[in-house]
């Protein structure tokens, strides 16, 4: 990329210190991108957590196993008049 760069510069000292110029710029972008990457990954980790945590208290529920009593297939009433 930098012999490309240089060839279309219009001055070779005026391309190399451009080049140098893109190559520090590029470098601080890589620095940047990687430091959002770990907040980003810190943060994904503390809402995954928050998830399973209420994923654990829905799961805990002790109404929510248990069948109700009305659900079932079996009559549970007799006809008296029948």
């Amino acid at each position: 990329m930098e012999e490309l760069y240089r060839t279309v510069a219009l001055t070779s000292e005026k391309g190399d210190g451009e080049i140098a110029e893109l190559k520090s710029t590029l470098e601080g972008l890589k620095q940047e991108a990687a430091a959002r990457s770990e907040r980003n990954k810190d943060l994904l980790s503390k809402r995954m957590a928050e998830i399973q945590g209420e994923l654990k208290g829905l799961r805990g529920n002790p109404y929510a196993a248990r069948p109700s009593i009305y659900s079932g297939d079996a009559p549970s009433m007799i006809d008296l008049k029948g």
